[in-house]
């Protein structure tokens, strides 16, 4: 029984050395893709425009 767990820890490590979350990757559909394509990138680095709601912005 435990030669079974052992090969079953084996072979959970090898899977996870594969995986593209552990490098930092993730599959994304392709109509997602295009956006990014054909942007040049600033925008999707920059921070979201927001509109400043506090009172305290306008003293």
């Amino acid at each position: 029984m435990q030669y079974i767990q052992f090969l079953e820890e084996q072979v959970r490590g090898e899977l996870e050395d594969y995986s593209l979350r552990s490098r930092g990757l993730c599959l994304v559909p392709m109509e997602y893709t295009l956006g990014v394509a054909q942007s040049n990138g600033a925008d999707i680095w920059s921070p979201p425009v927001t509109t400043p709601t506090s009172p305290a912005f306008y003293d």
